[in-house]
C-alpha cells in the first residue's frame, strides 16, 4: 500500500462518514442504488430518497417487478430521470439474464444499463471487496490536484491519465475502506471550491498545493453554446377542474414521465385536441359566440346527428336544439333545476323529426329525496364494487339485466339505468364518444 492510500485510510478511520444508510447493509443492490443516486446529487439530498426507495423496493426482485411509473414517482425531485429508467432496466436484466444474482465481474456489471466503469468499480470494491479503481467526480478532483494534472477531466487524454493514477493508488487490501475514503475525502476536504488544505492528510505530497494551483485544478468544462428550444404546454381542464396529463416518450427529456401536453411550435391547440382527444372538431365555448353556427358549418349545414347535454343548464338545452339536424337525437343526461325553464315549441321537434331520449338521473333535489329514502329504509340499493377496467363488462351486465339482488323496489331504477347504459354503449360503438388514449386526469 502506497503512502497516499495509507494516509487516506488513516484519515477515514478518524473523520470518514460511517453512518450513511447504504453502509449499514452493504449489499450489491444497495451499493448500486446509492451510487446511481449520488451521480450529480449531494449525499444529504440522496439520503431520504434512498430510504424511501429501499422501503418500496427492498430488493432487485421487487424493483424489477415494479411498474416504471412507480419507480419514476419515487424518483420525482432528484432529476436526471434517465437514472431511474436505467435502474429499472438493469434490475430486469439482473433477473432475466443473471437469474436474480448480481454479477460480480467488472465486465458483466458494465453490461447493465446505466453502469459505467466507475460505478462498476464501486460495486465491486464496496460490495464484493474486489480490487477495482473508481473515478467519480470527487476522485477526479483529488487525483488531479495531488498530481497536478491540468486540463478538463472529461477530455479523453486527461481521463486516461487519471484512470492510470486511480489504478496505481488502489491498494491490494482494505479495498472498501480506501474506496469510501477517497470519495469522502473529496466531498469533505478536497472540495470543488475553497479546499480545506490545512486539514488535508496528503498535503505534503500535493503538487497542486506546492504550485498554488489547488483552486484552478482541475480545469472547468469548456463553455459551449447551449441550444435553445421553445415549446408550448397545453393546459386542459375538465369541468371538475382536473388537469390533463400525457405520458411523454420513453426517451428524451422527462422520458416516460407525465406532463402537460406539449405542442410543436406553431401547432394549433384546437388541432391538437382534434387529433389526440378523439374529436373531429373542437369548439371553445368560452370564446365562441355562436356555437351552433360553427356546428352547422362543420357538418355541411346539416347539423349534428346527436347532441349529448351533460350540463344541468337550461341554456345548454336551449342551444342544443339549434345544433341538431333533421331526425337528430337529443340526449338528456344533465337535468337542470326546476327554476331553469327551457323554451321549446313542439313543432320544432315534429317538423324536424327530432327524438328526445335520456335518463332519469334527476336534479340535486331528487338526489336528496333519494338519500332520504335510503335513510328511512324504504329502498334497498344494489351495490357492486368494480374497477374502471371492467366498466364495459358491468355496463353490458346492466343493459342485459344481469345485476344481482334486484327487487321490486329498485326495478324501475334498474330499467332506467339499463336504458342509459345501452344508450351510452351505442354512442361509444358508433364513434360519438371515442376513448382518450395515453392520457390521465390528475387533481
Amino acid at each position: 500500500m502506497d503512502t497516499f492510500a495509507a494516509q487516506l485510510i488513516a484519515w477515514f478511520g478518524e473523520f470518514g462518514r460511517r453512518d450513511l444508510p447504504w453502509q449499514s447493509d452493504r449489499t450489491a443492490y444497495r451499493v448500486w442504488v446509492s451510487e446511481i443516486m449520488l451521480q450529480q446529487t449531494q449525499v444529504a439530498t440522496a439520503i431520504p430518497y434512498f430510504n424511501q426507495f429501499m422501503r418500496c423496493f427492498p430488493s432487485v426482485e421487487t424493483l424489477a417487478g415494479a411498474k416504471l411509473d412507480d419507480v419514476l414517482a419515487l424518483w420525482a425531485g432528484l432529476g436526471y430521470y434517465a437514472r431511474a429508467r436505467n435502474l429499472h432496466r438493469a434490475a430486469n436484466s439482473v433477473m432475466d439474464v443473471h437469474k436474480g444474482v448480481f454479477p460480480t465481474s467488472i465486465e458483466e456489471l458494465m453490461e447493465l444499463p446505466g453502469i459505467g466503469r466507475s460505478t462498476s468499480g464501486a460495486i465491486s470494491s464496496l460490495a464484493f471487496g474486489k480490487r477495482a479503481p473508481i473515478l467519480d467526480g470527487n476522485v477526479k478532483r483529488v487525483l488531479s490536484r495531488y498530481h497536478a494534472v491540468k486540463g478538463w477531466p472529461g477530455k479523453s487524454a486527461v481521463q486516461k491519465k487519471l484512470w492510470a493514477l486511480a489504478d496505481q493508488h488502489t491498494p491490494q487490501d482494505r479495498i472498501a475502506d480506501y474506496t469510501q475514503a477517497i470519495m469522502d475525502f473529496g466531498a469533505i476536504v478536497c472540495t470543488r471550491k475553497k479546499p480545506r488544505c490545512q486539514r488535508c492528510p496528503v498535503r505534503q505530497g500535493c503538487r497542486a498545493k506546492d504550485l498554488g494551483l489547488q483552486e484552478s485544478i482541475p480545469s472547468a468544462r469548456p463553455r459551449r453554446e447551449r441550444p435553445q428550444r421553445q415549446v408550448c404546454m397545453l393546459l386542459v381542464r375538465d369541468p371538475k377542474r382536473r388537469v390533463l396529463l400525457t405520458k411523454r416518450p420513453a426517451k428524451g427529456i422527462w422520458g416516460a414521465l407525465y406532463s402537460f401536453p406539449e405542442l410543436v411550435s406553431g401547432e394549433d391547440p384546437c388541432g391538437w385536441c382534434d387529433q389526440y382527444l378523439g374529436a373531429e372538431v373542437y369548439i371553445d365555448v368560452t370564446t365562441t359566440k355562436d356555437v351552433s353556427a360553427i356546428v352547422r358549418k362543420k357538418t355541411g349545414s346539416l347539423g349534428a346527428t346527436a347532441v349529448l347535454v351533460t350540463a344541468g343548464s337550461g341554456r345548454a338545452y336551449q342551444d342544443s336544439l339549434t345544433m341538431l339536424g333533421p331526425f337528430g337525437t337529443l340526449v338528456c343526461i344533465g337535468i337542470p333545476p326546476p327554476t331553469q325553464l327551457v323554451n321549446f315549441h313542439p313543432l320544432q321537434f315534429i317538423d324536424m323529426g327530432i327524438r328526445i331520449i335520456g335518463s332519469a338521473v334527476g336534479t340535486r333535489l331528487d338526489i336528496l329525496e333519494a338519500v332520504s329514502f335510503l335513510q328511512r329504509g324504504l329502498v334497498t340499493p344494489v351495490v357492486q364494487m368494480t374497477t374502471l377496467e371492467d366498466l364495459s363488462e358491468v355496463g353490458r351486465q346492466i343493459s342485459e339485466g344481469k345485476v344481482s339482488n334486484a327487487n321490486s323496489q329498485t326495478g324501475d331504477v334498474l330499467t332506467q339505468n339499463r336504458q342509459l347504459a345501452s344508450l351510452l354503449f351505442d354512442f361509444v360503438k358508433t364513434g360519438f364518444a371515442p376513448p382518450v388514449s395515453e392520457a390521465v386526469f390528475s387533481k
